[in-house]
């Protein structure tokens, strides 16, 4: 038997006797809680009267102490992107538990809206929408989570002059468009032999693929009409498609150096803060901010029949600081309605959360504990794959920890 299947009978052999060990803990509105695991606990909701008008419905609800256990983003594939269940990212991971998270397209998996994993920014976002960012205690405490509607953009900077504004990250390469590829995306740029492209590594020794803080890089190589560029471990593929690059990549050669920026504009402000998170996943409709309700979604340009009844994910934090994963199953009429967005709001209140927001839903919406889906996700051929996920993972200790 593989040693990865070991370890995760081990991990669900240890989760399955951990709730043994530990009493069940009441939350008003909600009932009582089973622990899962140390820092976490898990609670069902089938009360018709979560809706208005009343309907079956069926919510699960995930509460975690992150003082006791990490919550991550990740690709789905973990080291590139692409698609793939819930389920089975949870157990890649051998995560106590995961849920889907942002939205992305069903051709290819590319993320829609801002995604970095570990510190990496893996996809940027020009549509404002909902978005979370979690920023590590230094001290090893718990980590702070905002929440906001926020856009990302990045731009090269030439170190002998000049800037030109990247069109897209880890995104397919469009005609006259120029494209930044990092290690997740895969091992290479996936282009065509029609453009020119840079590969790039990073400046001085524990230097790495990343361009929150302005990342340094050198050219290592320029490639033309060739395509398919080798993404360095820890560098990064500058990729123009088209035959000529226009100014100031044209003067762009083998030696010469580059910064790699990040230009971040949260509703709130905070930029800095959000450039320096570690992990950002994104959504559509930010639900509660600052304790109260977020009436106007008009800024994050829905469309009406988003805001009906379907499956949903959500995402948030309550006044006691503990982190909410939510399920909540739709689309099987005689079990689970499914929420408005309205109705979503109406709960997180219930939660006590004082920032939410809703991720990617309908048909993606997928709860994993212990190696186990515990909702009923909707399409009729089972769990949707997806190319994002929020992981629940054992406490990281000491510097390279999520919370330290």
């Amino acid at each position: 038997m593989p040693v990865a299947w070991i370890r995760l009978i081990t991990l669900v052999a240890a989760l399955a006797i951990a709730p043994a060990a530990q009493e069940t803990v009441t939350v008003p509105g909600l009932g009582a809680g089973r622990a899962i695991a140390p820092g976490v606990l898990h609670f069902t909701l089938t009360d018709p009267a979560l809706l208005d008008p009343p309907a079956p419905i069926s919510v699960q609800l995930l509460r975690l102490d992150l003082t006791q256990v990490d919550l991550t983003t990740d690709l789905s594939l973990g080291d590139r992107q692409g698609r793939a269940t819930v389920l089975s990212a949870a157990r890649r991971r051998e995560a106590i538990a995961a849920v889907n998270a942002g939205f992305f397209s069903l051709t290819n998996g590319d993320p829609i809206g801002p995604l970095r994993v570990d510190g990496e920014l893996v996809s940027d976002g020009t549509l404002g929408r909902a978005a979370a960012a979690m920023i590590p205690n230094g001290r090893g405490g718990r980590p702070t989570w905002l929440f906001d509607r926020a856009t990302v953009a990045v731009t090269a900077v030439l170190e002998h002059g000049g800037s030109i504004a990247v069109d897209g990250v880890d995104t397919t390469r469009a005609v006259g468009a120029l494209m930044l590829y990092t290690p997740r995306y895969g091992p290479h740029s996936d282009t065509a032999p029609t453009g020119t492209e840079w590969v790039l590594e990073p400046q001085g020794a524990g230097a790495g693929a990343g361009t929150g803080s302005g990342a340094g890089y050198v050219v290592k190589d320029r490639r033309s009409q060739v395509g398919k560029s080798p993404i360095p471990r820890r560098g990064l593929v500058l990729s123009y498609g088209g035959v000529t690059p226009p100014a100031p990549l044209d003067r762009l050669s083998i030696g010469d150096r580059l910064t790699i920026r990040e230009t971040w504009k949260p509703g709130s402000g905070q930029a800095d803060r959000w450039r320096a998170a570690v992990d950002v996943v994104s959504g559509a409709g930010l639900l509660r901010r600052g304790g109260a309700d977020v009436r106007d979604w008009e800024p994050e340009h829905l469309a009406g029949s988003f805001f009906g009844r379907h499956p949903r994910t959500m995402f948030g934090i309550d006044r006691d600081g503990y982190a909410w994963l939510v399920t909540v199953d739709g689309r099987q009429p005689d079990t689970s309605a499914g929420m408005t967005l309205v109705e979503l709001q109406r709960l997180a209140r219930r939660i006590g959360l004082t920032d939410a927001i809703n991720l990617d839903g309908g048909g993606s919406t997928t709860m994993v504990i212990a190696g186990t889906v515990v909702n009923h996700p909707s399409d009729p051929t089972g769990a949707r794959t997806v190319s994002d996920v929020l992981l629940v993972m054992p406490r990281r200790r000491g510097p390279g920890g999520a919370g330290g």
